[in-house]
């Protein structure tokens, strides 16, 4: 889980250096659609026609607004698509094992990692430790600890008893305050392209979020 975590901070933080933050905000919620189709995998079921469709749905979304007037991907969306792979696989992972591990522990191993594998990765940036100045600290603190540690704290807690693909559609939101606050705060724009791509992407979601989970089958 901790692996495949610092796979989605790595391609996301790379893509956004070019991509916006509202693109980004909807090509990351690629993983909503994925999550079903990794569960069925990990948990051995087979998913319905229907979760199939969501996802060519959803890839659809995510090739217009990644794919350029040239049909070529831009490098930065492309990415942050890509670290949606990540995010799906850690869901399903942490809905495999966290009704057999402490919440805190899950959490804390996770975290661990993503620092392990960011400080290893680090030479391959080309970039110096920035300077410390309360601006970045303040910063580094609310990522660090209320958007990581404590999420994931939460997210290792209510996996108990939350399955992977509920899970999964509770942070459907994300792409939408990612696009309001990519607009507010940074005055961004969406064109055509991003705001079709993200309907087609947010239909995918609403589609999961309207499915309903089949009963298990009864053990014998």
């Amino acid at each position: 889980a901790g692996l495949v975590l610092s796979g989605g901070y790595l391609l996301q933080t790379a893509g956004l250096e070019t991509a916006s933050a509202a693109a980004g905000g909807f090509l990351t919620a690629f993983y909503i659609a994925l999550t079903p189709a990794f569960e069925g995998v990990a948990f051995r079921r087979r998913q319905p026609a229907r979760d199939v469709l969501v996802l060519l749905l959803a890839a659809v979304g995510i090739c217009t607004m990644v794919l350029d007037d040239k049909l070529r991907f831009s490098r930065g969306e492309a990415l942050v698509a890509l670290s949606a792979f990540c995010w799906a696989a850690q869901i399903v992972i942490v809905g495999k094992v966290a009704a057999r591990v402490r919440a805190r522990r899950l959490a804390a191993i996770q975290i661990g990692t993503v620092a392990l594998v960011a400080v290893a990765v680090l030479p391959l940036s080309g970039e110096s430790l920035p300077r410390m100045t309360p601006a970045l600290a303040a910063a580094v603190a609310y990522l660090g600890v209320v958007t990581c540690a404590l999420c994931f704290l939460i997210q290792a807690w209510g996996q108990r008893v939350v399955a992977p693909t509920r899970a999964a559609t509770l942070f459907a939101g994300e792409p939408v305050f990612a696009a309001l606050f990519g607009v507010t705060l940074l005055g961004e724009r969406i064109d055509g392209a991003d705001f079709a791509g993200a309907l087609l992407v947010m239909a995918a979601v609403l589609l999961t979020l309207r499915a309903r989970p089949r009963a298990a089958a009864p053990s014998s």
